[in-house]
């Protein structure tokens, strides 16, 4: 796996033990709480955890850590969020309230979700929550150094991003007491004895703020080496927009070397997870799936798996429908069991000992035997998928009843040679989908022509599950009665 080779590369760095004499490799992970947190959002983590675990393996000593930058202001209304939430653009995340009240904070509603996901994941790094560690002064030391040399830092913007900084530009975000906001505000004055700055507000407020407490925030471009040199990181992954030429790494690079005198992590830049069909995953604009969502029709080991076969400079493409289905079956499942066959055995019973017995009949007697447990769980996932993504194609009702159906001569030749083979011997799916093929290949019927009569008499429909493991999965009895009604004169 690429995590395994990419660990030896980073073994080698010697930027691992950045101010970390106990020789421990910090590695960090971030996410903004912003929107509701995806599977685009949790490559970020999952990066930073297999790379965490590899290294482990290799006999290293990790702190594994989560950033969650609850601190950063609302930027604009998104989709989303009602028109009354305009006022709260501006506000750091944290203190706005929560628009569906059943969390404390507008923050809150989208981390404890994550964070409940990464327990049911067994993923457990220390979470860290910036508007704590500003407000408890770890900030305070990077601030002053920030501030004292906030014309050096925007020099460094200016040449190595491009853009033009104004001359009242400042490397700390300071908040209104007055309105709340951090994104009106403009520092006029600072005051590094005291730890505090004054500041003038879009909203008429001209006040003074202790950045040592929480009056405010770096801006990202500076907050992010700051972490680097506070917290000593050594490892670190983020999105590839922050990687581009001039883009917000190559600045933090310069900055954390000439500014705070430390140096930059080993950089791991990410490709984006798209949804087949609709793009990039991103809170803001709707497109994607929660973690949560996804563990209700994936076991944990499997959406691990989802990150662990793609390189993360690799882009990965997800489809609720036919994605579960594909990552189902190369990973094995939980039991071996195909996933086509899981569905089949469930939606032709409901009882579960029924279910088992169907796909003890289809071959599975082994797993049933040996991984009844998680043939269990299994079961619950595939009918959660069933329930809320499967496409059409996958859905069917065994008929209690025979359809009104018109067979042709060869239609009900083909079905009496089935009958024939039932009533001779105990097939499980794989011998009984040979002998199906056999008969179809002897009596020279059109292949479509074929297993939709079979189709057509259990379900009343044109196609089907695949019908040799269909058939052995269903009781012997109904099947032999149910044929014998199709193909009667």
């Amino acid at each position: 796996m690429w995590a395994e080779e990419l660990a030896k590369t980073i073994e080698k760095d010697k930027r691992l033990f950045i101010n970390r004499p106990e020789k421990e490799i910090f590695i960090s992970t971030m996410i903004t709480p912003s929107g509701p947190i995806h599977l685009g959002n949790l490559k970020e983590v999952m990066v930073g955890y297999l790379i965490s675990e590899a290294l482990k393996n290799d006999g290293l000593k990790v702190s594994f850590n989560f950033f969650a930058d609850n601190f950063d202001y609302l930027r604009k209304l998104y989709p989303f969020l009602p028109k009354r939430y305009e006022k709260y653009i501006g506000f750091p995340l944290s203190e706005i309230p929560d628009l569906w009240g059943c969390h404390k904070t507008y923050d809150e509603h989208f981390l404890q979700p994550f964070l409940e996901a990464l327990k049911v994941l067994k993923i457990k790094p220390k979470v860290r929550y910036i508007d704590k560690l500003y407000k408890n002064g770890t900030y305070a030391s990077m601030i002053q150094k920030a501030l004292e040399n906030k014309e050096k830092i925007a020099q460094i913007i200016s040449s190595v991003s491009g853009r033009e900084i104004s001359k009242d530009w400042s490397p700390f975000m300071p908040r209104c007491e007055e309105c709340g906001r951090m994104s009106t505000t403009k520092v006029i004055e600072t005051d590094l004895v005291r730890n505090s700055v004054v500041y003038q507000c879009e909203c008429g407020r001209r006040g003074i703020v202790d950045f040592s407490k929480g009056g405010g925030k770096l801006v990202w471009r500076v907050h992010w080496p700051a972490t680097w040199c506070i917290f000593g990181v050594g490892v670190e992954g983020f999105g590839k927009d922050l990687a581009t030429k001039g883009g917000a790494f190559d600045t933090a690079c310069q900055i954390v070397e000439k500014i705070f005198n430390g140096k930059s992590p080993f950089p791991i830049p990410y490709e984006w997870v798209y949804v087949k069909g609709e793009g990039r995953m991103a809170g803001s604009t709707g497109i994607g799936f929660t973690p949560l969502e996804i563990l209700e029709v994936l076991p944990p080991e499997i959406l691990i798996y989802f990150y662990q076969r793609t390189r993360p400079n690799k882009h990965h493409e997800f489809d609720i429908q036919e994605s579960v289905v594909s990552l189902w079956n190369e990973y094995g499942g939980l039991s071996g069991v195909p996933f086509q066959h899981l569905v089949m055995a469930v939606q032709s019973f409901r009882n579960l000992e029924d279910i088992l017995e169907s796909l003890k009949r289809s071959g599975y007697e082994k797993q049933i035997k040996d991984k009844r447990a998680k043939i269990k769980d299994e079961i619950d996932y595939v009918r959660n998928w069933l329930r809320k993504y499967a496409p059409e194609k996958y859905k069917f009702e065994i008929k209690q009843k025979l359809p009104e159906v018109k067979l042709t001569k060869k239609q009900k030749e083909f079905l009496s040679n089935i009958l024939e083979t039932v009533v001779k011997a105990k097939l499980d799916g794989e011998e009984l989908h040979q002998k199906i093929h056999q008969i179809k290949n002897e009596i020279k019927i059109n292949p479509r022509e074929a297993f939709s009569a079979i189709y057509e008499v259990f379900l009343g429909q044109d196609s089907g599950p695949q019908a040799g493991w269909f058939l052995a999965g269903l009781d012997r009895r109904f099947v032999i009665r149910r044929l014998k009604e199709a193909i009667q004169p």
